[in-house]
């Protein structure tokens, strides 16, 4: 063989060598998956039912899904790198009647990577388990049902209201225990606290002279129909105590509404019932009774879960938006949450869930409600999001819902 064929050979060979290592170099390197979510479970919170986790995309395409349950940490993950998820959790629950639960849980534009966190709530000090009796006889009462009961524990009781006597069977916890009464006086609120109350006491009160007016007060002159709860927040007991309830004692469309002092903090919500719907107004942390209930107005363009839209007069924080199918004794719901101009689309039900559960139908579920949550003070939606999606996390918290109609 001369040297020219040689060296052609030779040529050939490693251009054939270099262009094979290009073809190589060129081929398409396939994507990692990456956790696009971890949820963090404690232990304990929650041991029933069959739970599911899932995300998907913004055009619905299911990214990935798995089972979790209490006390384990289960991460998302994806070869598509979506920079916003949709996060839906799915719970199948039996009940001892024979029927079943069946709810879904969506929460849109969800920053991919989020870190979610069920946190089980324990209390620093835990029920009494001792359980007392006491008899409470009011004189000269003036209210139509029977006065309001608070200790920051479980209670039951029965008794008679007979020409303004009122005498009350009283069953509770925590003993001895401090026991709040309180009830409406021509309008005004007034209470009476009986302290250190023991088994088989008997108090004894006049409740036109040992009543005292609460020392905060306001009166609720919203336009339509107002009610109230308030509570103060004991922290030596981690209890909280009904400080009064307009729902429990009605006191017609604008009830007098107050508070007591010396409670560590307030939980107070105040609901104004109207022809568009109902505003609520939620405050906890310190309290405040000076504050307003904004009107709204609202319509639906579209009601179907796929392609749900509206109009709304408010900025808000995010909606939420339930869908709803009673099959038999099995109650299925949709919920979705979505902050304000976003739109949640293209939901879906994965396969390993239908294949466990395959009677369940998106076709058959119906709008049922539509709420809006506008946060004045406390966490953002993505903050709740991370916070477990608890939008009350936060010690101080003020915001407003509105519900349509």
């Amino acid at each position: 063989m001369n040297q020219s064929r040689i060296a052609t050979l030779l040529f050939l060979s490693c251009a054939s060598a270099f262009l094979s290592g290009c073809n190589h170099d060129d081929d398409p390197i396939e994507p990692e998956p990456q956790a696009i979510l971890t949820l963090q479970v404690d232990q304990a919170y929650d041991i029933t039912g069959d739970k599911w986790i899932f995300a998907s995309d913004e055009n619905g395409e299911i990214l990935d899904v798995q089972a979790y349950t209490d006390g384990q940490t289960v991460t998302l993950k994806s070869e598509k790198h979506p920079d916003k998820i949709n996060v839906t959790l799915f719970k199948y629950s039996t009940h001892e009647d024979g029927s079943s639960q069946i709810a879904f849980t969506t929460w849109g534009d969800v920053a991919s990577g989020t870190t979610v966190h069920f946190k089980a709530v324990t209390a620093n000090n835990p029920v009494t388990p001792e359980q007392g009796k006491a008899t409470i006889k009011v004189s000269n009462y003036t209210g139509s049902a029977i006065i309001g009961i608070s200790n920051g524990y479980g209670y039951s009781y029965g008794g008679s209201l007979i020409a303004g006597n009122l005498e009350i069977d009283l069953s509770f916890y925590s003993v001895p225990s401090d026991i709040l009464l309180y009830g409406w006086r021509s309008g005004v609120p007034v209470y009476y606290v009986a302290e250190g109350v023991k088994s088989n006491d008997i108090v004894e009160r006049d409740y036109m002279t040992d009543f005292t007016p609460f020392p905060h007060q306001a009166p609720l002159n919203f336009s339509g129909q107002n009610n109230a709860v308030i509570e103060g927040y004991d922290a030596k007991k981690s209890v909280y105590i009904t400080l009064m309830n307009t729902y429990i004692l009605p006191q017609g469309d604008h009830p007098v509404i107050g508070y007591l002092d010396g409670y560590d903090a307030y939980d107070m919500t105040v609901t104004n019932v109207h022809a568009n719907g109902s505003t609520t107004y939620h405050q906890i942390g310190a309290i405040d009774l000076s504050f307003d209930m904004p009107a709204f107005t609202a319509s639906l363009t579209n009601t179907d879960i796929q392609n749900f839209s509206f109009n709304f007069s408010r900025d808000y924080t995010y909606h939420r938006a339930i869908w709803t199918n009673v099959t038999g004794k099995e109650y299925t719901w949709w919920m979705v949450h979505a902050p304000s101009g976003y739109a949640v689309k293209g939901l879906s039900i994965p396969p390993a869930i239908l294949t466990k559960y395959p009677q369940l139908d998106m076709s058959k579920l119906k709008y049922g409600s539509l709420s809006f949550t506008e946060v004045v003070k406390g966490l953002s939606y993505e903050e709740s999001v991370q916070d477990g999606f608890n939008a009350n996390a936060d010690a101080a918290t003020e915001s407003y819902v509105y519900a349509v109609k």
